[in-house]
Protein backbone atom coordinates (compact mmCIF):
# COMPACT_ATOMS: atom_id res chain seq x y z
CA UNK A 1 0.00 0.00 0.00
CA UNK A 2 1.24 3.77 -1.13
CA UNK A 3 0.27 6.86 -0.84
CA UNK A 4 -3.25 5.11 0.85
CA UNK A 5 -3.66 2.89 -2.48
CA UNK A 6 -3.10 -0.58 -3.15
CA UNK A 7 -1.00 -1.36 -6.09
CA UNK A 8 -0.95 -4.57 -7.99
CA UNK A 9 1.32 -3.49 -10.42
CA UNK A 10 4.72 -5.55 -9.91
CA UNK A 11 2.13 -8.73 -9.61
CA UNK A 12 2.12 -8.51 -13.58
CA UNK A 13 5.24 -7.45 -14.17
CA UNK A 14 4.64 -5.28 -17.33
CA UNK A 15 6.30 -2.77 -18.03
CA UNK A 16 4.20 0.61 -18.39
CA UNK A 17 1.31 -1.23 -16.55
CA UNK A 18 -0.66 0.39 -13.49
CA UNK A 19 -3.50 -1.45 -11.30
CA UNK A 20 -4.69 0.17 -8.63
CA UNK A 21 -7.20 0.05 -5.82
CA UNK A 22 -7.97 3.45 -3.58
CA UNK A 23 -8.65 3.07 0.08
CA UNK A 24 -11.02 5.09 2.21
CA UNK A 25 -8.31 7.74 2.61
CA UNK A 26 -7.24 7.68 -1.07
CA UNK A 27 -8.99 11.37 -2.38
CA UNK A 28 -12.17 13.21 -0.54
CA UNK A 29 -14.99 10.00 -2.12
CA UNK A 30 -16.84 12.62 -4.30
CA UNK A 31 -16.81 9.47 -6.48
CA UNK A 32 -17.26 10.87 -10.15
CA UNK A 33 -14.57 13.86 -9.43
CA UNK A 34 -12.60 11.20 -7.74
CA UNK A 35 -12.18 8.95 -10.58
CA UNK A 36 -10.74 11.70 -12.45
CA UNK A 37 -8.65 12.57 -10.06
CA UNK A 38 -7.08 9.50 -8.61
CA UNK A 39 -6.42 8.63 -12.50
CA UNK A 40 -4.24 11.55 -12.61
CA UNK A 41 -2.70 10.92 -9.65
CA UNK A 42 -1.47 8.04 -10.51
CA UNK A 43 -0.07 9.17 -13.51
CA UNK A 44 -3.07 7.93 -15.98
CA UNK A 45 -5.02 10.56 -18.31
CA UNK A 46 -8.28 10.99 -17.50
CA UNK A 47 -9.29 11.60 -20.88
CA UNK A 48 -9.19 7.97 -21.90
CA UNK A 49 -11.21 6.70 -18.91
CA UNK A 50 -13.75 3.74 -19.47
CA UNK A 51 -16.82 4.37 -16.65
CA UNK A 52 -19.23 1.74 -16.62
CA UNK A 53 -22.93 2.19 -15.31
CA UNK A 54 -23.05 -1.01 -13.05
CA UNK A 55 -26.00 -2.63 -12.54
CA UNK A 56 -24.87 -5.68 -10.72
CA UNK A 57 -25.23 -7.94 -13.67
CA UNK A 58 -23.01 -10.00 -15.53
CA UNK A 59 -23.34 -8.13 -18.53
CA UNK A 60 -20.12 -7.15 -20.28
CA UNK A 61 -18.63 -4.52 -22.86
CA UNK A 62 -15.26 -4.75 -25.06
CA UNK A 63 -14.19 -1.43 -25.19
CA UNK A 64 -13.13 0.96 -28.16
CA UNK A 65 -13.29 4.68 -26.86
CA UNK A 66 -13.42 6.19 -24.10
CA UNK A 67 -16.52 7.01 -22.32
CA UNK A 68 -19.69 5.89 -20.45
CA UNK A 69 -21.13 2.21 -20.87
CA UNK A 70 -24.70 1.43 -19.85
CA UNK A 71 -25.25 -1.50 -17.50
CA UNK A 72 -22.65 -3.32 -17.94
CA UNK A 73 -20.11 -4.56 -14.92
CA UNK A 74 -17.23 -6.11 -16.43
CA UNK A 75 -15.43 -3.74 -19.49
CA UNK A 76 -12.26 -4.86 -21.20
CA UNK A 77 -9.89 -2.75 -23.63
CA UNK A 78 -7.97 -4.50 -26.27
CA UNK A 79 -5.41 -1.27 -26.78
CA UNK A 80 -3.39 0.34 -24.59
CA UNK A 81 -5.25 4.04 -25.05
CA UNK A 82 -8.00 3.25 -22.79
CA UNK A 83 -8.12 3.14 -18.67
CA UNK A 84 -10.81 0.92 -17.28
CA UNK A 85 -12.32 1.97 -13.98
CA UNK A 86 -14.89 0.61 -11.12
CA UNK A 87 -16.14 1.47 -8.22
CA UNK A 88 -17.04 -0.98 -5.29
CA UNK A 89 -17.65 -1.33 -1.40
CA UNK A 90 -18.12 -4.49 -1.19
CA UNK A 91 -18.04 -6.32 -3.95
CA UNK A 92 -14.60 -7.85 -5.89
CA UNK A 93 -12.68 -5.79 -8.03
CA UNK A 94 -10.76 -8.18 -10.76
CA UNK A 95 -8.50 -7.30 -12.50
CA UNK A 96 -7.24 -9.44 -15.27
CA UNK A 97 -4.23 -9.15 -18.11
CA UNK A 98 -2.85 -10.95 -20.70
CA UNK A 99 0.71 -10.80 -19.93
CA UNK A 100 1.50 -11.81 -24.06
CA UNK A 101 -1.39 -9.50 -25.85
CA UNK A 102 -2.04 -7.15 -23.05
CA UNK A 103 -5.13 -6.98 -23.29
CA UNK A 104 -6.80 -6.17 -20.01
CA UNK A 105 -10.69 -6.27 -18.05
CA UNK A 106 -11.72 -4.71 -14.91
CA UNK A 107 -14.94 -6.72 -13.11
CA UNK A 108 -17.18 -5.91 -10.23
CA UNK A 109 -18.26 -8.82 -9.35
CA UNK A 110 -20.89 -8.98 -5.85
CA UNK A 111 -22.64 -11.55 -5.40
CA UNK A 112 -25.51 -11.10 -8.09
CA UNK A 113 -22.82 -11.33 -10.18
CA UNK A 114 -20.83 -14.46 -9.02
CA UNK A 115 -23.74 -16.57 -9.18
CA UNK A 116 -24.96 -14.91 -12.59
CA UNK A 117 -21.19 -15.92 -13.43
CA UNK A 118 -19.50 -12.71 -14.20
CA UNK A 119 -16.42 -14.26 -13.99
CA UNK A 120 -16.18 -17.43 -16.28
CA UNK A 121 -18.42 -15.15 -18.75
CA UNK A 122 -15.65 -12.33 -18.73
CA UNK A 123 -12.91 -14.75 -19.08
CA UNK A 124 -14.91 -16.87 -22.42
CA UNK A 125 -14.84 -13.71 -23.69
CA UNK A 126 -11.12 -12.35 -23.68
CA UNK A 127 -10.89 -15.84 -25.23
CA UNK A 128 -12.94 -15.45 -27.76
CA UNK A 129 -11.23 -11.91 -28.48
CA UNK A 130 -7.35 -14.04 -28.55
CA UNK A 131 -6.69 -14.85 -25.45
CA UNK A 132 -5.04 -17.79 -23.70
CA UNK A 133 -6.31 -19.20 -20.31
CA UNK A 134 -2.83 -19.47 -19.82
CA UNK A 135 -1.33 -16.28 -20.74
CA UNK A 136 -4.40 -14.60 -17.95
CA UNK A 137 -3.30 -13.08 -14.51
CA UNK A 138 -5.81 -12.34 -12.24
CA UNK A 139 -6.55 -10.69 -8.78
CA UNK A 140 -9.24 -10.79 -6.88
CA UNK A 141 -9.04 -7.38 -5.10
CA UNK A 142 -10.43 -6.76 -1.27
CA UNK A 143 -14.11 -7.54 -1.10
CA UNK A 144 -16.36 -8.83 2.03
CA UNK A 145 -15.22 -11.80 3.45
CA UNK A 146 -16.95 -14.90 5.34
CA UNK A 147 -16.74 -13.68 8.08
CA UNK A 148 -18.88 -11.05 7.45
CA UNK A 149 -21.42 -12.26 4.52
CA UNK A 150 -24.42 -13.54 5.75
CA UNK A 151 -27.70 -14.36 3.56
CA UNK A 152 -31.44 -15.17 4.24
CA UNK A 153 -32.92 -18.34 3.23
CA UNK A 154 -34.58 -17.46 0.31
CA UNK A 155 -31.54 -16.45 -1.52
CA UNK A 156 -29.04 -19.32 0.29
CA UNK A 157 -30.02 -22.15 -2.56
CA UNK A 158 -28.58 -19.89 -4.97
CA UNK A 159 -24.76 -20.44 -3.79
CA UNK A 160 -22.97 -23.21 -4.23
CA UNK A 161 -23.16 -26.02 -1.44
CA UNK A 162 -19.52 -25.57 -0.39
CA UNK A 163 -19.75 -21.93 -0.12
CA UNK A 164 -21.86 -22.42 2.97
CA UNK A 165 -21.77 -22.38 6.43
CA UNK A 166 -23.42 -25.76 7.01
CA UNK A 167 -25.68 -24.24 10.02
CA UNK A 168 -27.53 -21.37 10.28
CA UNK A 169 -26.49 -18.35 13.10
CA UNK A 170 -28.63 -17.76 15.69
CA UNK A 171 -30.56 -15.01 13.49
CA UNK A 172 -31.12 -17.68 11.02
CA UNK A 173 -29.00 -16.38 8.42
CA UNK A 174 -26.13 -18.27 6.71
CA UNK A 175 -22.31 -17.59 6.06
CA UNK A 176 -21.42 -17.33 2.73
CA UNK A 177 -17.54 -17.49 1.09
CA UNK A 178 -17.79 -15.50 -2.23
CA UNK A 179 -14.07 -15.63 -2.37
CA UNK A 180 -14.43 -19.31 -2.79
CA UNK A 181 -17.20 -19.11 -5.13
CA UNK A 182 -15.33 -16.49 -7.28
CA UNK A 183 -11.77 -18.84 -6.94
CA UNK A 184 -13.59 -22.12 -8.20
CA UNK A 185 -15.14 -20.34 -11.05
CA UNK A 186 -12.14 -19.41 -12.36
CA UNK A 187 -10.20 -22.99 -11.29
CA UNK A 188 -13.36 -24.56 -13.78
CA UNK A 189 -12.45 -21.83 -16.35
CA UNK A 190 -9.04 -23.46 -16.73
CA UNK A 191 -7.05 -20.63 -14.74
CA UNK A 192 -4.33 -22.04 -12.89
CA UNK A 193 -4.30 -21.32 -8.78
CA UNK A 194 -0.80 -20.02 -9.48
CA UNK A 195 -1.62 -17.61 -11.89
CA UNK A 196 -4.36 -15.94 -9.24
CA UNK A 197 -3.61 -13.42 -6.48
CA UNK A 198 -5.54 -13.05 -3.65
CA UNK A 199 -6.71 -9.59 -1.64
CA UNK A 200 -7.35 -11.09 2.01
CA UNK A 201 -8.76 -7.57 2.72
CA UNK A 202 -12.13 -7.87 4.22
CA UNK A 203 -14.17 -4.78 3.30
CA UNK A 204 -16.40 -5.06 5.62
CA UNK A 205 -13.94 -5.88 9.02
CA UNK A 206 -11.43 -3.61 8.18
CA UNK A 207 -13.66 -0.12 8.84
CA UNK A 208 -10.32 1.83 9.12
CA UNK A 209 -9.47 1.06 5.36
CA UNK A 210 -12.05 0.29 3.58
CA UNK A 211 -15.70 1.58 2.50
CA UNK A 212 -18.29 -1.44 3.34
CA UNK A 213 -22.01 -1.12 1.98
CA UNK A 214 -22.94 -4.46 4.10
CA UNK A 215 -21.27 -2.55 7.43
CA UNK A 216 -22.47 1.25 6.56
CA UNK A 217 -25.31 0.95 4.32
CA UNK A 218 -26.34 3.59 2.11
CA UNK A 219 -24.15 6.49 3.74
CA UNK A 220 -21.12 3.86 2.57
CA UNK A 221 -18.16 5.55 0.37
CA UNK A 222 -17.20 4.06 -2.90
CA UNK A 223 -13.22 2.58 -3.77
CA UNK A 224 -11.82 2.63 -7.14
CA UNK A 225 -10.66 0.05 -9.20
CA UNK A 226 -8.25 1.26 -12.22
CA UNK A 227 -5.66 -0.73 -15.34
CA UNK A 228 -4.06 1.72 -17.16
CA UNK A 229 -0.98 2.56 -19.41
CA UNK A 230 1.95 4.49 -19.05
Amino acid sequence: MSNNWISYSNYFEIVGLKTVFTTRYTLSNSVDNDRMAFTELVGLNPKNLIIPKQTHSSNISVCETPGNYPDTDAIIAINQDLVLSIQVADCFPIFIVDIKTHYTALVHAGWRGLVANIIPKTIQEMIDLGCKKEQLKIVLGPSIKSCCFEVRTDVVHLFPNDSIQANPNKEGKYWIDLLRIAKNQLYKVGIELSNIYLDHHCTSCQWDSFYSYRRDGKKAGRMLGLIGWV
